[in-house]
């Protein structure tokens, strides 16, 4: 899948935030991936309630995603 992002052809996702357009999707992943843009690292140590709800809703959908990856491979 990452060799398509690499490329430029990964799967259209076509969104706007704060009025500027994106047309890729985002990934959540941990500090062990490299820093390409297409990637959302969890932030270290937020700091102010609006960083510190994105970084509680980020662990939790990983959290998410984790456990539904656990159910697959079982």
């Amino acid at each position: 899948m990452f060799n398509y992002v690499l490329q430029g052809r990964a799967p259209p996702a076509q969104f706007t935030i704060n009025g500027t357009p994106y047309n890729m999707g985002h990934y959540l992943a941990y500090g062990i991936y490299p820093d390409w843009v297409t990637f959302v690292k969890t932030i270290p140590m937020p700091q102010g309630p609006k960083r510190k709800l994105f970084a509680k809703c980020q662990e939790a959908t990983r959290k998410d995603v984790e456990q539904a990856f656990g159910v697959l491979k079982s």
